[in-house]
């Protein structure tokens, strides 16, 4: 491996952890120890980078990318809940297999309002998930749905529903995996909390679990230090 990629492996590790700090609403601790690295070398890249800011031109790339994560924490956070909704599908492990899991994030509160589970990545998949939130929070007109333009959520059947319940729609570019920063974070929990539940299960078995573990305990128990450790449920009643 030549000394340029050496370079470059290194600068789009920064990157990568600048804009984790910037959008998940994670602390620079644990974006440390989900890369690998020192608290130290992640301050420090920080202040590298808002250092670049002040001694950059304005057409200069760092200070572009920087302006590019504030505008992606402005656009991924949401004042109050059933404001902003992101939704994105993924995997959980179990005996037989993968189960497939679409959830609906409340940006707010990141709350999981809607989710179902699938042996196959379809569109009714994200519609249930979608219409499970839906029935359970009756969202206001004007809110806005996030997700990627997966086959998914581009399907006829999906944007229907979106329409006839007055969401607006905003859909990330493609392989743009920093527009889903928060969802992904979710994720990673999710599935690190619940492979010891699911593992020995069937993929229908597995389901019950993660029902379970989403409605009993993800939503209304498990604390989250960017919500100042409170629950979903907990922060939005202090809302």
């Amino acid at each position: 491996m030549g000394d340029g990629h050496r370079r470059k492996l290194t600068e789009d590790l920064k990157r990568e952890a600048v804009r984790l700090i910037a959008t998940s609403g994670r602390t620079v601790g644990e974006v440390a120890a989900d890369l690998g690295s020192g608290k130290s070398t992640l301050t420090r890249w920080r202040s590298q980078y808002q250092e670049a800011e002040l001694l950059s031109g304005p057409h200069d790339d760092v200070q572009k990318e920087l302006v590019r994560l504030r505008c992606e924490n402005e656009v991924f956070s949401a004042p109050a809940p059933n404001r902003k909704w992101r939704a994105d599908i993924s995997y959980v492990r179990t005996a037989d297999g993968w189960r497939n899991l679409a959830i609906v994030l409340d940006l707010h509160s990141r709350r999981i309002v809607g989710w179902a589970t699938s042996d196959r990545i379809t569109k009714e998949l994200a519609i249930t998930a979608l219409k499970r939130a839906i029935t359970v929070r009756q969202p206001p007109p004007g809110l806005i749905h996030y997700s990627d333009r997966g086959s998914q959520y581009c399907s006829d059947d999906c944007q229907k529903v979106l329409q006839e319940n007055a969401m607006m729609v905003s859909m990330s570019g493609r392989g743009n995996c920093y527009d889903n920063a928060m969802v992904e974070t979710v994720f990673k929990t999710l599935k690190s909390e619940l492979v010891w539940r699911t593992i020995s299960t069937s993929r229908r078995q597995a389901e019950i679990v993660i029902g379970r573990y989403i409605d009993g305990f993800y939503d209304p128990i498990r604390r989250h230090s960017s919500l100042g450790f409170k629950s979903p449920c907990l922060f939005e009643v202090a809302a």
